[in-house]
């Protein structure tokens, strides 16, 4: 499965639920390694075993469940990274949408930051928070 420069991780954050999953792929650390940007601003977030795309599906199916919505800001490479992770759009699991909502429509409010920026556990808090409050 072939990776880009910012695959570093998926992060996913429910809506309601304070559960969190966080998972890095297999090489993170070393793609996050090639570039000046990823080396200050992502690679010192990469916490956590490096897991093979396959654990990180397993994972993120039993996060998820049987009927989730996905929501991103600016999303559209990590939907493709997700889809990647199950091995393509059509091995998503049967009863998932093929899409996800990006969330620039909602004209969210702005919060304040949760954690770190560029961490994406944080981000997707964040996110998360502005969501609950509109």
């Amino acid at each position: 499965m072939a990776r880009g420069p910012c695959n570093h991780d998926l992060e996913a954050a429910r809506e309601r639920a304070p559960k969190k999953f966080y998972a890095l792929f297999e090489g993170a650390r070393e793609t996050a390694g090639k570039t000046e940007w990823l080396r200050h601003n992502v690679l010192p977030h990469l916490t956590g075993p490096e897991l093979p795309a396959s654990e990180i599906a397993r994972g993120i199916k039993e996060f998820v469940g049987e009927y989730p919505e996905f929501y991103a800001s600016y999303g559209a490479y990590d939907w493709v990274l997700m889809c990647q992770t199950f091995g393509g759009l059509l091995n998503l699991p049967q009863s998932w949408q093929w899409i996800y909502s990006e969330t620039f429509p909602f004209n969210l409010p702005s919060v304040e930051r949760v954690g770190p920026e560029h961490h994406a556990l944080a981000d997707a808090e964040t996110l998360r928070k502005a969501y609950i409050q509109k």
